[in-house]
């Protein structure tokens, strides 16, 4: 059994990290393997390789990495949206930069972990993570298709944990930024901003939200989101409030489309995006630049200052999850004043009552 500790860095088999190797040689033919965390790993590796060669196990389905990232983005591309898959896409490029040729039974947690660790002094830890889900991701999809075997050395990989991050706090514009913007814009997209502030909504929801969705009659509107597990298409019925029945009236009135709710008056399509037309109008404001989804931040605190609970948020903002609510409320959790008044007078010096020496 050849089994050993190889620190030789930038050998083309060993994709430049070090690790414990198996090398055998078994019917005239080599076989090895590399990047393994432990000694044991290593020899249960060399096992099954030699249970393989004698016929006594089933070889491993040679697959390369890209081959299931192809795999998975077929699958993204019809069960999530266009930005959902472009985002997964440009997340990819810097798994296929290093892993596009590699087999899926080469694999390692340390070699994951060492390309982490890089991206996490580049770029930073937040990076790191998005890649490792991406990995997790694309062998999840390979064992669900069944191309790939559960092995050992896969589920260890499905294991690694994510590096610590340290979140900072969501910016939610202040009421006199968000009303100094409002008033910049032209009714139409003050209308918009209506529907968004009443409803909750998320950007996509809104901006391809068709006429059928919406009933003035009976004041409510269809969202529709496919942000779910799975890709599936998830529509809720909001109620309208005053200010988005008269914002929804108004675009009514003044219809561009017969389908789009809020089309591009030039193309008379839905918008792809427009953060480029919110960046400028918050700089010719002169206001901190801030987002559509910041306006979904501002509106769920707006409710939870107002005295929603979290269940009501959890309802507002359409969250299957609560801990994902819990976000929206506020990125540094505090403690309520009414919760605080608990603790008030701990050594009971107000409360505890003077003996009476009369009757």
């Amino acid at each position: 059994m050849a089994i050993y500790w190889d620190n030789r860095k930038g050998e083309r088999g060993a994709k430049g990290i070090a690790g414990w190797w198996f090398r055998i040689i078994l019917k005239g033919r080599r076989h090895e393997g590399h990047g393994y965390l432990s000694q044991e790993d290593a020899a249960e590796a060399e096992r099954t390789a030699r249970r393989v060669a004698q016929g006594l196990e089933a070889p491993v389905v040679q697959t390369t990495f890209h081959a299931l990232a192809i795999e998975y983005f077929r699958l993204c591309e019809i069960q999530n949206t266009k930005i959902h898959y472009k985002h997964q896409w440009y997340r990819y490029q810097g798994w296929l930069a290093v892993l596009s040729d590699t087999m899926v039974s080469d694999l390692t947690p340390v070699m994951i972990a060492h390309y982490m660790r890089r991206w996490a002094k580049a770029q930073s830890n937040i990076t790191a993570n998005r890649n490792l889900d991406m990995v997790k991701l694309i062998l999840r999809t390979g064992v669900d298709q069944g191309l790939i075997d559960y092995t050992d050395g896969l589920h260890r990989i499905l294991r690694l944990k994510r590096l610590p991050v340290t979140k900072n706090e969501k910016y939610v514009p202040p009421r006199e930024d968000l009303l100094t913007v409002y008033l910049r814009c032209n009714q139409r997209d003050r209308c918009l901003l209506d529907v968004y502030l009443g409803t909750l909504a998320r950007k996509r929801e809104l901006l391809d939200l068709e006429w059928s969705a919406v009933d003035l009659d009976n004041r409510n509107l269809i969202l529709s989101t496919r942000k779910t597990r799975g890709g599936n298409t998830k529509r809720t019925l909001v109620p309208m409030t005053n200010e988005v029945f008269k914002a929804l009236t108004w675009v009514n009135k003044n219809r561009l489309s017969d389908i789009w709710v809020f089309p591009s008056p030039k193309t008379r399509r839905p918008y792809h995006d427009r953060n480029k037309w919110f960046m400028k109008i918050c700089r010719e404001a002169g206001v901190k630049h801030f987002s559509f989804h910041s306006l979904r931040h501002y509106s769920s605190n707006l409710a939870s200052n107002r005295g929603a609970q979290a269940r009501q948020s959890q309802e507002l903002l359409r969250h299957d999850n609560l801990t994902t609510t819990d976000t929206y409320l506020q990125s540094i959790r505090g403690i309520r004043p009414e919760t605080m008044g608990l603790m008030e007078d701990p050594l009971g010096l107000k409360t505890r009552k003077k003996k009476s020496h009369t009757k």
